[in-house]
């Protein structure tokens, strides 16, 4: 072998490369048919212990005195080959065929080696753009991924999560269904990009890191699998639902003992997360103060089933005054999750109304 060459400097387990290669008859006859093998060597030296054969060899057909043979054969690595730093060798009459008056000069190696190799993908940087979000609502989340392989990675996805600790994938995650494709990322080469993340309406409040995957759909062999994720530094809060009465009217003036009347009602959530179901209760107050020793209580409540951040429920209920109340003049209250079913943090003071006007009960 006079010449034997590739432009390929780094190559994955299962992809082809062409290898120039030269054969030349510096004998005193001509050579019938032979075939040429190739190997991959650790040390550069054809046949050792070391050396992975690859599955293609080349057919000369004859070579006469002095006659060379030139060709570009393609050539692919085994899928199983171990990650590393090779020669590529070659043998010429690679199945001893022939009879040589020189049986060991048919050999050679290239003179530099190839990196069998793998892309790395993981991700360097997950920042969200705010510190709270509503559920149903967009975070944009700016982020970095790099691949830090010795060879391009082709296309894959970015896949998001919410999650109570720093570890993508376990029980505590909630799943965003907003992803980002990669079309393809070159070796030591970075992308990153603002990807607008849509919180799941179902969140329930609290704080959250923002963690990211890379190669989430495991589309791209890597040399190391279990480096692809990370999370933020920083939590975004999904603040607690917040019920409160928004409305509350009667066209009433007067109404009588054992009488009814009906009352206009609407409750909100106003909060950032999904309020579970919950009941309105309705007083009678000489003072417009839900809860106060004089108040009397109607024994009609309203249920209301569970609201959306944002979302509203209104109802006309009918009310009966107790025949036992005292003649006087009253506001109608009303107290949103009057049974406290709801866990609204820091907002449960809010949740009462009272008319604008007085009724006059006699």
């Amino acid at each position: 072998m006079t010449a034997l060459s590739t432009t390929t400097t780094a190559i994955k387990p299962g992809s082809s490369l062409s290898l120039s290669n030269t054969v030349k008859n510096q004998g005193g006859s001509s050579a019938s048919s032979f075939a040429i093998a190739f190997h991959l060597s650790v040390d550069a030296v054809y046949g050792g212990t070391d050396d992975i054969a690859f599955s293609t060899t080349r057919s000369v057909s004859s070579l006469g005195v002095g006659a060379s043979s030139n060709a570009s054969t393609s050539v692919t690595v085994p899928s199983t080959t171990p990650l590393g730093t090779y020669y590529i060798c070659s043998k010429a009459d690679s199945g001893g065929t022939l009879s040589e008056s020189n049986e060991t000069n048919n050999t050679r190696c290239t003179a530099s080696t190839i990196n069998v190799t793998k892309p790395d993908l993981l991700m360097t940087a997950v920042t969200p753009g705010t510190t709270t979000v509503n559920a149903g609502a967009t975070l944009s989340v700016t982020n970095t991924v790099k691949n830090q392989g010795g060879i391009s990675a082709g296309s894959f996805t970015i896949a998001f999560r919410l999650s109570k600790n720093t570890t993508y994938g376990d029980s505590d995650d909630v799943s965003i269904s907003a992803t980002r494709s990669v079309s393809s990322l070159a070796a030591g080469v970075s992308n990153t990009a603002n990807t607008n993340l849509t919180i799941p309406s179902t969140t329930k409040a609290g704080s959250y890191y923002i963690c990211a995957k890379a190669d989430s759909g495991s589309t791209v062999a890597e040399s190391i699998e279990n480096n692809n994720t990370l999370c933020s530094s920083t939590q975004v809060t999904v603040p607690s639902p917040d019920l409160i009465t928004s409305a509350l009217s009667t066209a009433a003036t007067t109404v009588s003992r054992g009488g009814s009347f009906s009352l206009s009602n609407t409750a909100k959530n106003q909060g950032g997360s999904s309020a579970g179901s919950s009941t309105i209760a309705f007083h009678l107050s000489a003072d417009a103060v839900y809860g106060g020793t004089n108040d009397r209580a109607f024994y009609t409540t309203r249920s209301v089933s569970s609201l959306g951040v944002g979302a509203s429920s209104s109802a006309s209920t009918s009310l009966t005054v107790s025949s036992t109340t005292t003649v006087g003049n009253y506001y109608v209250c009303a107290k949103a999750d009057s049974g406290s079913t709801v866990s609204e943090g820091t907002n449960e003071g809010n949740n009462t109304r009272c008319t604008a006007a007085m009724i006059v009960v006699q």
